[in-house]
């Protein structure tokens, strides 16, 4: 399904002029130290054969996950650089948009042992725990 999805992204980009995409997240520290600051990862859809053509190329899991450095992040430069890894995971509650060439891509932005590097995994983290309560609760009340 990723690949479909995929697919659709980026003929959804070209009939719109984007050749560039970008995973886009907000790291911690945005809300506050840095406002209105994001973190991007932007990468063409597209390389060159031989003959010099762009040859377009974006699928499932180019959509679904990318990696950045995630030591210059401010939680991200505690840890050794062996272990700055970090990766950009797709946020399926959010829209994607195009602006100017890019389509930008909002994602999670999570270190490689899963601890959250941005302001947006604890909010999906407390929704998903929030609802599960809820349907305990309403289980208890018999509805």
């Amino acid at each position: 399904k990723a690949d479909k999805v995929a697919a659709a992204v980026m003929a959804w980009g070209r009939a719109n002029g984007a050749t560039v995409y970008t995973h886009w997240f907000q790291p911690l520290g945005a809300n506050g130290l840095r406002p209105g600051m994001s973190g991007q990862v932007h990468n063409h859809m597209f390389t060159f054969g031989a003959d010099g053509k762009p040859l377009y190329q974006f699928d499932g899991s180019t959509l679904l996950k990318g990696e950045t450095d995630g030591s210059s992040y401010p939680n991200g430069g505690l840890r050794v650089t062996h272990s700055a890894g970090a990766f950009t995971v797709l946020d399926p509650n959010s829209r994607m948009f195009i602006r100017d060439d890019t389509i930008f891509i909002p994602t999670a932005f999570v270190a490689f042992n899963g601890h959250s590097l941005d302001e947006k995994l604890p909010l999906l983290r407390a929704e998903d725990r929030m609802s599960a309560e809820a349907v305990r609760l309403l289980g208890l009340m018999g509805v």
